[in-house]
């Protein structure tokens, strides 16, 4: 549901007003809200400040505490604030997005209503507005306001720019975004530059393989630019060095940061002094506090935090047109080395469900007698074979390490026969009565053997922690656990065809938390049946 609201209020009964107007607003929008801020206070006293007149920093007050509002009452309302009216503009660009299910406005007289349903018409022609505040909450609020008197001063930086620029990864736009985005419009009268990071800049970032690619950021990022203000030239582009386009170009007269990027913005001009460039104005943001945030997320609106909360949920609809039949219900678990991936086949297991352990049947596949074995043995001789006459896995990795050519030779002949195993395995748990059947496996994807499953479920962790967790585990050198990495698929590319993500970077009972998110899931849908499956369940 759509909402659209029309802010008339003069600035100090607003900002007094704001935690209720925003309570009120999200019983009427639940999936976007935009808001413009009309003239209309020209009917208020003529002490009072008209919108037209608000300098930057009384604009930014009502804009951060608006998103901040807004995220606290209701994180997954997409809030976008239309710029015209703080910028001293009281028509609303014509946008098709605009025409809302509710037309709200903060609060209303009759003379308000004459005047807005002459300048809104095709929007009032749709039904009459909800108001938002009563006259009591206005009337109440006035006799704070008059108290306090006073007037707002300026003490930031009010100048206006023709061409400004800002940089980020921008994944997962957060009200934090839409705050320093806002105060570049504020500022901004020509032109908006914005680095998008990508490529190197991206490998330090908090689970950096669920960001969304280059491309569907700058496009998110363009369609929220030009909902909040169609009147600047905007330049998006992918970077993937600190400056990025703010290093070089001569135009610029200001940058945007964030507490956090300060240092950014310092870095930036430290370089455009190098190539001899005009310095560059810093405009520094405050952060905003994350009010919905848990004890394992940073204090900020951020956008790792948001990644953290798709962890354990369904990021894309499974495909079901791949034949399966519905019952037993497959699930693919994969990940790298170190992953986790069956200290979390085993949490699955403790909820109920059955457990196909792929590398157990690749043991089986190698076992005398069968037809992998003889295959193994024609292809590469009696070399591979230990002194009892079994296949020795190590004397057959050897022989194919380094060598893709053999290792796909390898593969060729073995992983058909595990996928035969697994088709077995499947079929007798199915008379068995199994309704959730896990298949854990490293080369799950490799294989192919997502083909086999309903939903693939994939464990990401941090290169630097996996070659921790090697070397712990097998004694070995880092060099030599990197390697073993980079000769396994990447968490990346992983993402890009699961249905679910985990990650156990953090602590058991945050994996754990994850895991019941994906378990409960499959209650609801009614794959599984629903015990009472709690952080405590024994594993």
């Amino acid at each position: 549901m759509r909402g659209f609201l029309i802010i008339t209020l003069p600035y100090k009964q607003l900002t007094a007003l704001i935690p209720q107007m925003v309570t009120r607003a999200c019983e009427y929008a639940k999936d976007d809200l935009y808001i413009h801020l009309d003239s209309a206070s020209i009917f208020e006293d003529p002490g009072k400040m008209h919108h037209s007149t608000w300098p930057i920093k009384a604009s930014s007050q009502v804009i951060q505490k608006l998103y901040g509002s807004f995220s606290t009452v209701a994180p997954q309302l997409d809030t976008r604030i239309i710029m015209s009216g703080f910028k001293g503009h009281s028509i609303i660009p014509n946008n098709p997005r605009l025409q809302p299910a509710n037309l709200l406005v903060d609060h209303l007289d009759d003379e308000k209503l004459k005047y807005l349903r002459a300048k809104y018409k095709c929007y009032f022609n749709l039904k009459e507005p909800i108001t938002l505040l009563t006259d009591e909450d206005v009337s109440n609020c006035s006799v704070i306001a008059e108290a306090l008197g006073g007037s707002i001063s300026s003490e930031t930086n009010e100048k206006v720019y023709e061409n400004i620029v800002a940089g980020g990864t921008f994944d997962r736009i957060h009200p934090g975004h839409k705050i320093l985005l806002a105060e570049g419009l504020l500022r901004c009268r020509n032109r908006f530059t914005i680095g998008m990071a990508d490529g190197i800049l991206l490998e330090k970032k908090t689970l950096a393989p669920l960001i969304e690619p280059v491309e569907v950021r700058i496009e998110n990022l363009k369609n929220l630019l030009e909902d909040m203000d169609p009147s600047i030239e905007f330049c998006l582009e992918p970077i993937i060095d600190p400056c990025g386009p703010s290093g070089k170009d001569p135009r610029m007269e200001m940058i945007i940061v964030s507490q956090e990027t300060l240092r950014g913005g310092h870095f930036v001009n430290k370089t455009r002094a190098e190539r001899n460039l005009n310095q560059l104005d810093v405009v520094v943001i405050d952060l905003v506090n994350d009010e919905n945030r848990n004890v394992h997320e940073e204090e900020k609106l951020s956008s790792s935090s948001r990644r953290m909360r798709l962890l354990g949920t369904c990021l894309q609809d499974p495909n079901l047109s791949n034949k399966l039949e519905p019952s037993p219900y497959i699930i693919g678990l994969t990940g790298g080395s170190a992953s986790g991936k069956s200290s979390i086949a085993s949490r699955l297991k403790s909820f109920g469900a059955s457990i196909i352990d792929c590398d157990k049947l690749g043991h089986k596949a190698y076992l005398e007698g069968t037809e992998c074995y003889s295959k193994l043995v024609e292809a590469y001789g009696p070399k591979i074979l230990n002194e009892t006459g079994e296949i020795n896995r190590k004397a057959l990795g050897a022989l194919v390490f380094g060598n893709q050519e053999k290792l796909n030779q390898l593969n060729s002949l073995v992983w058909p026969e595990i996928l035969l195993l697994l088709k077995n395995k499947v079929a007798e748990l199915k008379i068995q009565g199994a309704k959730l059947v896990v298949v854990d496996a490293a080369v799950l994807l490799e294989a192919q053997w997502d083909l086999q499953c309903h939903e693939v479920w994939v464990c990401v962790l941090p290169e630097s922690e996996a070659v921790r967790r090697i070397c712990e585990r097998d004694g070995c050198s880092e060099e030599l656990a990197q390697q073993r990495l980079q000769r396994q698929m990447r968490d990346d590319e992983r993402v890009k065809r699961a249905h679910v993500v985990f990650c156990s970077l953090w602590d058991y009972s945050y994996t754990t938390q994850q895991v019941l998110t994906a378990w409960r899931r499959l209650q609801r849908q009614g794959i599984v049946d629903d015990p009472l499956v709690t952080l405590n369940s024994p594993l």
